[in-house]
């Protein structure tokens, strides 16, 4: 019955999520995108061998029946916001034009073949969660603190941000998620905020803790003091947190008169004296300036005092002008004699100022023309506008006119006229070419009103993958924007840059994702090695020098991945293999590893192995978007093992001078150290990977390298091999003694035969 259900549920489910060759790999399983901002949710996938893809999209619901599920993009809630950027055979990428909070939900990649059964939806899922901006400040802050501001989310973003911060709505440089105040202040009432591609954060306001300042007296009544009256004192502070202790003091005494926010007593002749306050709270203390409690006659007599040492420095005051003025004018006296030789009717009277001549299109200076000095009018005209063309600029300078009364300063005042009048010609210059700088990158990078926010100004995208670089601009009030791209090029003249799009390197691998008022998204359907430069986006609007270009670009370096193995591994190490690039990837990936060509669970960049053994040969790669690294393979050290002896030669022992022993052993690095040692002696008997044992006994090896040692088990030559040579050699010299008689015996028979 069991098994009759089990096959039920597994042709329930055939065609949905498991089938082999089929696959779809999520970059990242889980997302976190900003509301409000735009999401690319990266995808791959690969259809069996011989199927056709018919349909695929993205859904919300997880289907294990043959029912086919919603498509989202006709869900009227996603309807226009949602973009399938994929094709029918690799690429499955889903970009969300505007996120909002009810979008946080799971969403599965699923398509459909032309085959029976031909439907595969990718497990898992992609997690999309949804966050906006909060700045986070100390719960605590002291004055002369270093604050740290905090641009937070309640979700990791997986696309790195580039942050942006304003102070009291001005724009402040920094471009991490966090801001530092050196040693704040009391008087600091700022507003801060962060964003992120246009999105804001709620502003905040830091709330600086500080000791008590400007402590101050009072006396009530503030009119005249009769013995017998009333007096109240009343201390007043500045402080955060407000001050609630005060301590009253009296001057000449060491003991406090009193405590709370008012001091009230009767006053009479013994009373009278300087009163202070003490505030305090957990951040400091500060005493008071002393103020005066006494009757209007004490007042009276004080108030002589004050008078009489005011008019003695009034009367020394007015002794030092006099005496300034009069040597002022003593000095001016002594001027005048020497002038008394200046000719006031010399003939040459004249000198050279700038003349409101008319002029052609193309002058921008006045020319030169001689002033009278003796010109009945004192007056001084330094801009005149008169008759000019229409590329004048600036108002040129008139006649200056000297009055005959002043003619003996004749030579000075032309002097300081000249000096006037280069000036004049400076400050024109400066201005003109400034204003020409101005013209000449005007429509380009930095009018007001117009903006390009790049999310990131630096991407890293893996080779062969896909790439979004998220953009937003804001063209002024008024325009309407033409023609919006990117291009490679920094312009900073009047000339239209190419269009990447244009550009036969790029012509239909990117796609322009924006719009002609908000969002300028490209897309990179798959990266190239060369791709890696720095691009601009630009934009023309229907105005006279609407032109503008984001300062600064955004630079794309290109990767590709490589596994990192420790240089040295040692048997029983615990490793770690780690996916690298050589740029940190700007989207958070989620990795797959391999062994053996076999999928492993690790979806971190990083991939652990307990205690590794000598006989670990598999082969590891990682993979990110179905885009692998190289394979590689552990090189485990290890200190010898396996370590045996061999008789050389083989056989039963003979001879001891004739025998040879060998050691063998397994060890990485190889063992290149081999000590002999006959059993029962302390010391070694030889050295090196063989031995010659001369002598019957036990002999075994230690092999060694820098991971440990072994020995081997020891062999015995045996005294049998000696006795047994001496015996065959008698034998062998008998026999040889028998035949040569025997040989001798026969020669002479032969020879006596035949005589």
């Amino acid at each position: 019955m069991s098994l009759t259900v089990s096959l039920l549920v597994l042709i329930f489910i055939s065609g949905v999520v498991a089938q082999d060759g089929w696959a779809v790999n999520y970059n990242s399983k889980s997302v976190c995108a900003l509301k409000g901002t735009a999401l690319t949710m990266e995808c791959t996938y690969t259809p069996p061998s011989g199927h056709s893809v018919q349909k695929a999209f993205w859904t919300k619901e997880l289907v294990t029946s043959g029912s086919e599920p919603p498509d989202l993009l006709d869900d009227p809630e996603y309807r226009g916001r949602v973009q399938y950027l994929g094709d029918e055979h690799r690429d499955c990428t889903l970009r969300f034009k505007t996120v909002r909070k009810e979008d946080q939900s799971k969403y599965y990649f699923t398509f459909i073949t032309d085959q029976p059964g031909g439907k595969y939806q990718g497990r898992g899922g992609v997690d999309l969660s949804v966050t906006d901006l909060q700045v986070e400040v100390p719960e605590r802050v002291i004055e002369g603190d270093e604050v740290t501001l905090t641009c937070k989310t309640t979700c990791s973003l997986t696309v790195r941000p580039r942050f942006t911060w304003y102070r009291n709505g001005s724009y402040l440089s920094s471009s991490n998620d966090s801001l530092h105040l050196q040693s704040v202040s009391s008087d600091n009432k700022n507003r801060y905020r962060c964003a992120v591609l246009g999105q804001n954060s709620p502003e905040v306001t830091l709330n600086v803790r500080y000791g008590p300042k400007s402590v101050s007296v009072s006396i009530s009544p503030s009119g005249e003091i009769v013995e017998g009256s009333s007096v109240t004192l009343t201390c007043s502070s500045d402080a955060n947190p407000p001050l609630q202790n005060y301590t009253w003091f009296k001057e000449g005494g060491s003991l406090p008169v009193g405590s709370g926010h008012s001091y009230s007593f009767i006053f009479d002749s013994k009373s009278s004296g300087w009163y202070y306050c003490l505030a305090l709270n957990e951040h400091g203390s500060i005493k008071s300036a002393a103020v005066l409690v006494s009757s209007k006659a004490q007042c009276s007599m004080i108030l002589y005092v004050v008078v009489g040492v005011g008019l003695c420095e009034v009367a020394a005051f007015i002794a030092i002008v006099f005496l300034m003025c009069w040597i002022k004018k003593k000095k001016r006296m002594m001027e005048e004699d020497d002038h008394q030789n200046v000719d006031p009717n010399v003939k040459d009277n004249t000198y050279t100022a700038l003349d409101p001549m008319s002029r052609s299109s193309d002058d921008v200076y006045n020319t030169l023309t001689n002033v009278d000095l003796n010109a009945k009018e004192d007056t001084y005209t330094a801009l005149d506008p008169v008759s000019r063309s229409s590329d004048d600029v600036y108002n040129t300078l008139a006649t200056v006119h000297s009055s005959p009364s002043d003619e003996r300063y004749s030579e000075t005042g032309d002097e300081h006229r000249l000096r006037k009048a280069d000036l004049l010609i400076s400050l024109r210059m400066s201005l003109t070419v400034s204003l020409l700088i101005l013209i000449f990158i005007s429509g380009v990078v930095a009018q007001d009103g117009w903006a390009v926010n790049y999310n990131s100004k630096s991407v890293c995208n893996l080779k062969g993958s896909a790439l979004t670089m998220e953009c937003t601009y804001t063209p002024p009030s008024g325009h309407s924007v033409q023609k919006a791209f990117w291009t490679k090029e920094l312009i900073t003249s009047g000339s239209e840059p190419p269009d990447l799009s244009d550009d036969p390197e790029y012509r239909g691998r990117v796609q322009y994702l924006g719009d002609e008022h908000r969002d300028c998204t490209l897309r990179f359907k798959t990266v190239r090695e060369k791709d890696q430069s720095k691009y601009y986006f630009t934009f023309i609007t229907d105005q006279p020098g609407g032109k503008y270009q984001g300062a600064g670009g955004v630079d794309l370096s290109v990767t590709d991945l490589q596994v990192e193995v420790p240089e040295r591994v040692i048997e029983r190490d615990n490793v770690t293999l780690t996916c690298k690039t050589s740029c940190s990837l700007t989207v958070r990936p989620t990795f797959t590893w391999y062994r053996n060509r076999s999928s492993l669970s690790s979806i971190t960049d990083q991939f652990h192995l307990q205690s590794v053994s000598r006989e670990n040969k598999d082969r590891y790669r990682c993979g990110v978007l179905g885009l692998t690294s190289p394979e590689v393979t552990l090189n485990v050290r290890y200190g010898p093992k396996s370590v045996s002896v061999s008789f050389m030669p083989s056989g039963e022992t003979v001879d001891g001078a004739l025998l040879n022993l060998t050691c063998s052993s397994d060890g990485n690095p190889p063992v290149q150290n081999y000590t002999w040692f006959k059993e029962g002696g302390r010391s070694p008997v030889g050295s090196g990977h063989s031995y010659r044992a001369l002598q019957s006994g036990s002999y075994y090896c230690v092999a060694q390298n820098e991971h440990g040692s072994q020995k081997s088990a020891a062999v015995t030559v045996s005294d049998k091999g000696v006795k047994t040579s001496v015996f065959l050699i008698a034998v062998v010299g008998f026999g040889a003694g028998i035949g040569c008689v025997f040989v001798i015996i026969g020669v002479l028979v032969f020879w006596k035969k035949r005589e």
